[in-house]
Formats: structure tokens, sequence, C-alpha cells
């Protein structure tokens, strides 16, 4: 089965667990291989929506209708921003040993 460019662009993308993500918002060909090597996935119009970089190792399947993607993928991409977003952990002042 292939797939138009124009059908690519805009198709729904969900989890295994049928979360919606958004859609593929544009993707990347690797010129040498001619296949692609990434997906951008994301809402287009919601400000401030997290967006995904799909590779198409974490791809469980592909139609017409929609992109599935492993659920895994999604876990771990979450895990590594709340890791980004966490506070960096603060250094206490050292207590003056002087004393008085």
């Amino acid at each position: 089965m292939r797939i138009d460019s124009r059908d690519l662009v805009g198709l729904p993308v969900l989890t295994e667990s049928r979360r919606r993500l958004g859609k593929v918002l544009s993707f990347e060909i690797d010129v040498d291989s001619q296949a692609v090597t990434l997906y951008h996935v994301g809402a287009r119009h919601w400000p401030g929506a997290a967006r995904y970089l799909i590779s198409p190792r974490q791809v469980a399947s592909v139609t017409a209708e929609e992109m599935v993607v492993f659920d895994a993928a999604v876990r771990e991409r979450e895990a590594e921003a709340r890791a980004i977003a966490a506070p960096a952990a603060t250094i206490s002042p050292v207590a003056s040993s002087q004393r008085d």
C-alpha cells in the first residue's frame, strides 16, 4: 500500500491504547535511502500543545485512515520531557562557621 504525501500530512496519529497525539505535521526523508526518517506529530492549531518526533521504528501501523504508534514510544518521550522540566536541585548556602 502507498500513501501520497498529501494524505500523510494531516493523518491522525494515535497510540496503541487509542490516545490521540495529533496529526502528522510533516516528515523527513533520507535522500540516500529515500526512506522516511522522522515524523513530526502534534496539533497544528493548539498553542503549547505537545509535539512528538516519531521515528519509523516507533510506528506500529499506517493506514489511509490513521497512524498508530507504540505506547512505549510516547511514555519515553513524556518521561524525557518531565526530566527536562524538573527544577534543578538547589544547593543551600553553607552555614558560616564563624563564632561571635
